[in-house]
């Protein structure tokens, strides 16, 4: 169970932390599913157990310790949500790897669709709809095709970056051992280390393939909105612009991103302290919101950003939260 498999098409990547019976209904599924492919041999399943303080180390060596088709590693020490990530990157050995979140669900007929349009087109890189909250009907990727598919720089950072949901991406890996990771370890801590080998794969080729599936794949669990990360995520991503891929293909990313995360970033802040999330660590937010600083040039040409920053640090985010239940009363 905890040798790595050398060679397969695609191995399905699964950083875990603290979710036994998360992992479980997955594991379970992606097992089920892989069990109706024509060859399931070509289907892995790699996953990290990144040092969980709860029974998950347990469940995996009782109820799959006989399982085909699935290897485990078991990290001494907790590596972080992006080591983590990057520990699975670099243990695969297959054409592809998809990157999937241990809360996700993979929709009916997920992975067979995914084999299939990778063995049809040989895109680079793979991208999906992805049903959050559960049940939504919204696709990110709503092309008139079934299948789209773009070599144009501008076009592929676009789509990248248009739904940073981990496991909606599927890379290509082969079997180099040692990835030069080079400066994208600084990205490492971010909580969007993935955007490093989705760089890496994209770096490696002259005219880079990415594909995207325009139905639903997977969903978000009923626990969507319960958010484990750190605030300082959610200010992060314009890190994804210093990238060699992304600072070639689209070289006026970092100043789009950077205005786009600090807007993204104060609207997070507003929506967890007006209720719309759970927070694992509020007093972590209550901290970033404390030491919350935007640029008045960005806040004056955004006044949506100004109102909520004023209540966020004026702390009358209660207040709003009752004035709009008493105008809903009303209306």
């Amino acid at each position: 169970m905890t040798n790595i498999i050398e060679s397969t098409f695609l191995t399905i990547l699964i950083p875990t932390y603290n979710r036994s019976a998360k992992l479980h209904r997955l594991l379970k599924i992606l097992l089920a599913q892989r069990e109706l492919l024509s060859e399931p041999s070509e289907v892995r399943l790699l996953v990290s157990n990144d040092c969980s303080r709860d029974d998950t180390a347990e469940m995996l060596s009782n109820v799959f310790a006989e399982t085909k088709g699935m290897e485990v590693i078991n990290q001494p020490t907790n590596l972080g949500q992006d080591g983590n990530v990057r520990k699975l990157y670099e243990a695969a050995r297959s054409e592809y790897v998809w990157f999937f979140s241990d809360d996700d669900i993979p929709l009916e007929d997920a992975l067979q669709t995914v084999i299939n349009t990778l063995k049809k087109n040989r895109p680079d890189g793979l991208l999906f709809s992805f049903s959050q909250p559960p049940g939504s009907p919204d696709r990110q990727f709503n092309y008139k095709e079934e299948y789209y598919e773009t070599s144009v720089g501008t076009e592929i950072v676009a789509m990248l970056r248009r739904y940073p949901k981990i496991s909606i991406y599927v890379l290509k890996r082969g079997p180099v051992p040692t990835i030069a990771w080079g400066d994208r370890l600084e990205l490492e801590g971010s909580n969007w280390f993935f955007f490093a080998a989705v760089d890496y794969v994209f770096s490696a080729q002259v005219k880079p393939k990415l594909g995207a599936v325009s139905r639903q794949l997977a969903s978000a669990d009923e626990d969507w909105d319960f958010i484990r990360l750190e605030p300082h995520t959610w200010g992060a991503l314009w890190k994804i612009s210093r990238l060699p891929y992304f600072r070639k293909a689209e070289p006026r990313l970092q100043k789009q991103l950077e205005v786009g995360c600090i807007l993204s970033y104060v609207d997070f802040l507003f929506k967890a302290k007006i209720g719309t999330f759970r927070l694992e660590n509020s007093e972590a937010y209550d901290l970033a919101i404390a030491d919350l600083s935007v640029p008045a040039r960005v806040l004056i040409r955004n006044p949506g950003a100004l109102v909520k920053a004023i209540l966020l640090k004026l702390k009358w985010t209660d207040l709003y939260v009752r004035f709009r239940g008493l105008r809903r009363q009303k209306a």
